[in-house]
């Protein structure tokens, strides 16, 4: 049985795609498990360190009713954006 150092360090696992070496924003250069299956005339799927918390706001909220500065108040304080959406647009003179 391997242990985990060894398993992390395998030739094979990595030259099959199976472990992927991978830069990490805070932990610099780590391990990760790729899929191990592999479809004729595909390309792999790239591996990548999950996003930080609030890394897509911008992607997620931007076309919604959330303007930007509250985005980026939000990211500043580093919580996560959550909001309610508004039963019913409200009409003022402006948008009739």
């Amino acid at each position: 049985m391997r242990d985990l150092e060894e398993l992390l360090n395998d030739p094979h696992m990595h030259g099959r795609g199976m472990l992927e070496v991978v830069d990490h924003y805070d932990y610099g250069p780590v391990v990760l498990p790729n899929s191990p299956l592999r479809f004729h005339g595909t390309d792999t799927v790239p591996t990548r360190v999950s996003p930080r918390v609030g890394e897509h706001n911008d992607d997620v909220y931007g076309g919604c009713w959330v303007c930007p500065p509250t985005i980026t108040a939000a990211a500043r304080r580093g919580s996560d954006l959550t909001w309610k959406m508004p039963r019913k647009p409200r009409r003022t003179a402006a948008c009739c």
